[in-house]
């Protein structure tokens, strides 16, 4: 049995691998899925048959494991039809020996889930939905109670998430049989890859908000304030210090902030009167766990906003899976082979081996001219309408092009757009995390107007988490954005690849009779290059774009041009050259034009990158000491 396996406890995985060809019902399964697929007109290798008795085995598994597994089989290979064999064969032929959990991302997908496993096997499966989904608050309530009553329980990533979070997971790893005995649901199975880690964001607004609710929850609870007031109030003081240093200063955009005190932690008191008034807090309840966390340990400050209305925010990257051992636990995921969001744990990950001829009929094409990326729009007026040019060319030769778009130009897309996607030549989307959707498996060209890229300080946060190691915020801009610690840039592309691995599976390009284009922006190699080693048998070629798609041949150079040039030419050696000097005489511009363009975010990224800076005063550009 041949297996792509990426190692996270050997000896584990070599002691349950000896048991798999012994185990009869995933070869009764395998076979199924063989058959199924075959009627769909795909045909399975040897070696894919193989990974799907593999995972059938593994998903069997009775006996603790101590290591999480992923299986990653690609986008279109039948994940979801192998989940419902498997539920459906378990709920026919196993009934008290067996029990489950599995998530999916979206609660029409639970719904749909559980429908086809009670179809086939008279109810043994049974859902776990949100508020939203009742007609009464009784009934929301009494779902919780029914549950116990099927050996196969499904629930959306979120309604998991928050289940792991407060600890209440073991409760529903029970069941009770039909004669009233007590069973386990031993596996858990996660369709698509969960949020392992997330970003919360503290701004100097919200630190006044929470010392508000602190003085709420003191005096509903005693009617004065008590001494932790004055302590949190103490404490808070030196956070909104460290986030007011950017401005005060005119540094970088995005800096870490150190911890403030590493063994400070929540007051007993505060934590028991916190959680007795939770109904006062609302949706601030969360707020106090999230000071304790930027406290202890720092965080990401970024700064945002034009003169005059400058602000920063502190970005804090925390765990949200404590508990992902608990259970025999499974995750289906086609890109998390070299996914770093796996790197917090050890995991055992196993994939198929990919016919060569499986990605054949797939084209990337690559503009290294532009990246897309937001500031691209806002930079160039007429670049929605020169894009959507682009869109109405490309179209022409697919039967249909998926245009993938950010969130907030959506609406100009969908309106510019709108002739094209009546007749079905286009279909429309933006930028999301890309899983877990089939509505685009008929589109034969995908075009992606910029990338999915978080904020800039997401990044080295979610590193911190990721790795357990520190790490700090200097990056460049310069043909992109490129982080200068290593782990963290090493995280961003693995990211940016994991988002577009995953934007690029919703064609179905697996395996496809059909031939599929896929055009993108990225002024860094690194990024098409690593795409094409995901997808053996794919061909990578340089895009010429048929017209240019930025104003600069219309418009005039600006002052902040002109500036940036000279920052760039500049020498900035010994003392450093006078801000008077520069505006006066070599500019020479007005001094309130060269004050409003020396703060500009561009302007602090480029004097990041060249390692210079303003002095404490504003007043000289200094060569920053190494």
């Amino acid at each position: 049995m041949r297996l792509i396996a990426e190692i996270g406890d050997k000896a584990e995985l070599d002691e349950f691998s000896k048991k798999l060809s012994h185990d009869r019902d995933a070869i009764h399964l395998s076979l199924e899925f063989d058959g199924i697929m075959k009627e769909r007109g795909i045909k399975l290798s040897l070696d894919e048959v193989h990974f799907t008795q593999a995972s059938f085995a593994f998903w069997n598994i009775q006996e603790q494991m101590i290591t999480p597994m992923a299986h990653c089989a690609p986008a279109g290979f039948g994940k979801s039809t192998m989940l419902e064999l498997w539920g459906a064969y378990n709920g026919k032929h196993k009934s008290s020996l067996w029990g489950a959990i599995v998530a999916k991302p979206k609660v029409e997908q639970v719904i749909e889930f559980t429908n086809k496993i009670n179809s086939q096997t008279n109810g043994t499966a049974r859902a776990i939905l949100g508020k939203g989904q009742f007609e009464t608050d009784k009934e929301y309530k009494e779902q919780f109670k029914f549950q116990e009553s099927a050996p196969l329980l499904v629930m959306t990533h979120k309604m998991l998430e928050v289940l792991v979070s407060q600890g209440r997971l073991p409760q529903f790893s029970k069941w009770i049989d039909g004669e009233g005995n007590a069973r386990r649901r031993t596996t858990l199975i996660i369709d698509e890859r969960p949020m392992f880690a997330e970003t919360s964001t503290l701004t100097p607004s919200t630190i006044e908000k929470l010392i508000d609710l602190v003085r709420g929850v003191s005096l509903a609870s005693s009617g004065r304030e008590k001494a932790y007031y004055a302590d949190i109030q103490k404490v808070a003081e030196k956070l909104k210090t460290e986030l007011k240093k950017p401005i005060q200063k005119d540094s970088r955009t995005v800096y870490t902030v150190p911890a403030i005190d590493p063994l400070w932690e929540v007051p007993n008191e505060l934590a028991n009167d916190w959680m007795k008034n939770i109904d006062i807090l609302g949706n601030e309840h969360t707020l106090l766990g999230i000071f304790e966390e930027a406290i202890k340990r720092g965080g990401t400050c970024q700064v945002s906003g034009s003169e005059g209305n400058v602000g920063t925010s502190l970005i804090i990257g925390r765990q949200i899976w404590q508990n992902v051992t608990y259970m025999n636990t499974h995750i289906l995921d086609g890109t998390a082979m070299g996914d770093m969001n796996y790197g917090f744990r050890p995991f055992n990950k196993i994939a198929p081996v990919i016919p060569e001829s499986a990605y054949q009929g797939t084209t990337i094409k690559n503009c290294y001219k532009h990246n897309l990326g937001k500031q691209f729009f806002k930079n160039n007026v007429k670049a929605i309408d020169k894009t959507v040019q682009l869109a109405k060319e490309l179209c022409k030769e697919h039967k249909t092009l998926l245009v993938v778009v950010y969130k907030k130009l959506y609406d100009e897309y969908n309106k510019k757009l709108a002739k094209e996607m009546a007749l079905g030549k286009i279909e429309l989307k933006y930028f999301d995390d890309e899983r877990s959707t089939n509505s685009y498996s008929h589109c034969d060209g995908i075009l992606f107007l910029g990338i999915h890229r978080k904020a800039v300080g997401y990044y080295p946060e979610i590193t911190k988490v990721v790795t357990g190691d520190e790490v700090n915020a200097d990056y460049a801009t310069s043909g992109g954005l490129k982080f200068k610690n290593e782990p963290v840039q090493e995280y961003f592309i693995s990211d940016q690849l994991t988002d577009r691995l995953q934007g690029i599976a919703r064609t179905r390009n697996y395996k496809s009779e059909v031939s599929t284009t896929v055009y993108m922006f990225s002024m860094d190699k690194e990024l098409p290059e690593k795409v094409i080693e995901e997808f053996d048998g794919a061909q990578l070629e340089e895009w010429g774009l048929p017209f240019s798609l930025t104003d600069e041949a219309k418009r005039k150079k600006k002052s902040i041009d002109y500036y940036m040039d000279y920052l760039r030419a500049g020498d900035f050696s010994g003392d450093g050259v006078k801000c008077s000097y520069i505006y006066k005489e070599a500019l020479e511009i007005e001094r309130t034009t060269f004050a409003r363009i020396k703060k500009a975010p561009e302007v602090f990224d480029l004097m990041n990158e060249l390692g210079i800076a303003y002095n404490s005063k504003g007043t000289r550009i200094v060569k920053l000491q190494k």
